[in-house]
């Protein structure tokens, strides 16, 4: 959340400097105090976020980020109350008149003759010590950053915008065994019959060209499980040579590009000393007598399929590419014949068929049991791995602990798996900073609620989140809510002419953004 709060103020630094200071030379000295405070705010931004993952156990991290918040709120008071004489009269207008563009002639007599009116009226010359009281609290402001950044080493923090590439290799490891075992491990795929018959039927027709089919949706809802049974589908075994990848959030060209060649069972003498393009040239050469079938799972950009398609032939012989995403613009955008398939949350009957092959196995089921974990179920709102952890809990609780469970449902899913955590994290991460905000807002809304998009845009406007920008406010709202149902943070509900009307947050997503919120505000009253 601080990563949030630090990226407005230095974004609404940039506008003060582009809107009002960039006009007036008279200013200079404020505006060089601001734009070094908004480099420092910049460079601070990486080592903010390591903080906040790490702030959870350490109090003394928790107070570190707080102080971080409190300067950049304080500099955003400062150029507000700037501005606002500015707009007000409080500074008179002659000395807005010095542009920048004027010749240092010009300038010089231009600010002399200020300086002399300044001289000969109280009211101007108050305005010269507002500018120099307000340079003053910008470099005292400049003095308290500085002195918190260098408290950072002592906290163990770094700039996660630079890695090293030990840490991007295990990081891409720890993912990869994530992604790629999931899908082999389930027995059992519950719900999505007629999704998998669709699919099928797109895989196997009698289509030479290549085809890319997307599957796309929030995370947890089965987009990887899906795909995993198309994947293994007999009649899909006959036809294609097969291969699966996993891509995440950080990935790199050569060690996919290997990592498919191994999948597809392909062999290579000194693979590992191959270059990207001796990589592509030996895959291209491989796959040019098959038809294959490649499977690119949790795909966060567009980029990645456009980066490895050269090595994929267009052999006309029914190829086909399969990729799993949460974005709709990558689904959407990824090729230049794309099918693309939104992945719907389970239905009730498909929900409760799920929870009780992951509850009842090993428990008698009687009315009083069913009516909980009907009304847990519902409260799951078809989410797969909602379900399968609260059916994995409650396996392991007493039936008079199912109460409790009920009663808190959200704090013990979170608690009780990781996986949730873990997926809606790297979510809320990749937002930028105006979406983040944006996102924790709708925790104010009621549980199981349906949105008014109107209303909800508006008190976005209302309460600031939305930057002035060349479009209108209103627009600028609407996109952002567009932006979060495209990453499907925000579901739609009611539509009307292509226009959302209503939309939802799922109560798990909800309970997230709760947490969140409440963290900063703990942060705050350190």
């Amino acid at each position: 959340m601080a990563d949030a709060v630090v990226s407005f103020v230095v974004n609404k630094l940039g506008d003060y400097l582009g809107d009002y200071l960039r006009q007036a030379s008279a200013f200079l000295e404020v505006r060089s105090e601001v734009e070094s405070l908004k480099k420092d705010m910049e460079w601070m931004l990486g080592f903010v976020k390591d903080a906040e993952d790490k702030q959870v156990d350490n109090s003394l991290v928790r107070l570190w980020v707080s102080e971080i918040k409190d300067i950049a709120y304080e500099s955003e008071d400062v150029l507000d109350e700037f501005m606002l004489k500015v707009r007000d009269g409080g500074i008179a207008p002659e000395m807005l008149k010095v542009e920048e563009e004027a010749s240092s002639n010009k300038r010089q007599k231009i600010i002399t003759s200020i300086k002399k009116s300044i001289a000969k009226s109280s009211r101007k010359a108050k305005e010269t010590v507002t500018m120099y009281n307000i340079g003053k609290e910008i470099e005292a402001l400049k003095k308290r950053l500085s002195d918190v950044s260098r408290r950072r080493a002592f906290y163990g923090l770094r700039n996660i915008n630079i890695k090293t590439d030990e840490e991007n290799h295990a990081l891409r490891r720890i993912k990869q065994l994530r992604k790629t075992t999931s899908f082999s491990l389930e027995e059992k795929v519950v719900g999505y019959e007629d999704e998998t018959n669709e699919l099928l039927a797109k895989l196997l027709a009698d289509e030479p060209r290549r085809w890319v089919i997307s599957i796309w949706g929030t995370g947890g809802l089965g987009k990887t499980t899906l795909a995993g049974k198309l994947y293994k589908n007999s009649e899909i075994k006959k036809k294609f040579r097969c291969a699966w990848v996993s891509v995440s959030q950080d990935y790199n060209n050569e060690d996919l590009l290997r990592r498919i060649i191994k999948s597809f069972a392909f062999s290579a003498k000194e693979l590992d000393r191959m270059s990207e393009e001796d990589l592509e040239r030996y895959l291209h050469k491989c796959l040019q007598k098959y038809s294959y079938l490649l499977v690119i799972d949790d795909v966060w950009h567009k980029e990645a399929w456009a980066s490895l398609k050269r090595a994929f032939p267009d052999n006309k012989m029914g190829s086909r590419v399969i990729i799993t995403t949460r974005y709709k613009d990558v689904a959407e955008r990824s090729d230049e014949r794309t099918h693309v398939h939104e992945l719907r949350f389970l239905k009730p009957d498909e929900s409760w068929q799920l929870f009780c092959e992951k509850t009842f196995w090993n428990l008698n089921i009687d009315k009083g049991l069913e009516k909980l974990g009907r009304e847990m179920v519902e409260k799951c709102r078809g989410l797969p791995l909602a379900i399968v952890v609260l059916g994995g809990l409650l396996s392991t609780k007493k039936p008079q602990e199912w109460h409790s469970v009920r009663d808190n449902i959200w704090q013990n899913l979170s608690k009780d798996s990781l996986d949730i955590t873990y997926l809606f994290s790297l979510s809320f991460k990749d937002l930028p900073y105006q979406l983040k905000l944006c996102f924790l807002y709708l925790s104010h809304f009621p549980e199981d609620s349906e949105i008014n998009t109107d209303k909800l845009t508006r008190l976005w406007v209302a309460d600031g989140y939305i930057p002035h920008d060349e479009e209108t406010m209103e627009d600028v709202a609407y996109s952002y809510l567009y932006e979060l149902i495209n990453r499907s943070l925000v579901h739609k509900e009611k539509m009307r002419l292509r226009t959302v009307m209503t939309c939802r947050v799922h109560d798990l997503l909800r309970d997230f953004a709760i947490q969140k919120g409440k963290r900063a505000q703990l942060d705050s009253d350190l």
